[in-house]
């Protein structure tokens, strides 16, 4: 397996991660949603980002609050993004890679409120964006 497999074998798996993150989030605003005032669904939201993860076999100290995952799984899909670009060897950059960059950018812009003051709103809009992100992705297989 050369490079670019490893490379885009790590930023599949990694996309994996964070869709599964945003599902959690998702799930989690539908279900608190079903029985609860919106003053309560964003209370036990924050408890939620509060976590700490992961919940067993770390220390408390070296755990991290759910949402610092979330940046850091971001931050792997771009840098894996860019590792598997580049060991592709493809310079031609066309429409859907453009497109595809303008998607994650929205991704960062709707996962920065979710992160900080997580609400149902965006927990609903944020995975059906990195959905798209996932959906763009396909063209620009090689």
């Amino acid at each position: 397996m050369g490079a670019w497999q490893l490379a885009a074998l790590l930023h599949l798996v990694v996309a994996i991660f964070f869709v599964g993150y945003l599902l959690f989030w998702a799930i989690l605003a539908l279900a608190l949603g079903r029985d609860r005032g919106p003053a309560e669904v964003e209370r036990h939201l924050a408890v939620a980002a509060a976590a700490r993860w992961p919940h067993v076999l770390v220390p408390w100290k070296l755990r991290l609050p759910l949402p610092v995952v979330g940046w850091l799984l971001l931050a792997l899909a771009v840098g894996s993004g860019v590792l598997a670009g580049a060991a592709s060897g493809s310079s031609h950059l066309g429409f859907a890679f453009w497109l595809k960059l303008a998607a994650v950018g929205l991704l960062f812009a709707v996962h920065l409120p979710l992160a900080r003051r997580p609400r149902a709103l965006w927990a609903w809009v944020a995975l059906p964006v990195a959905l798209l992100v996932v959906v763009l992705s396909v063209p620009l297989v090689r």
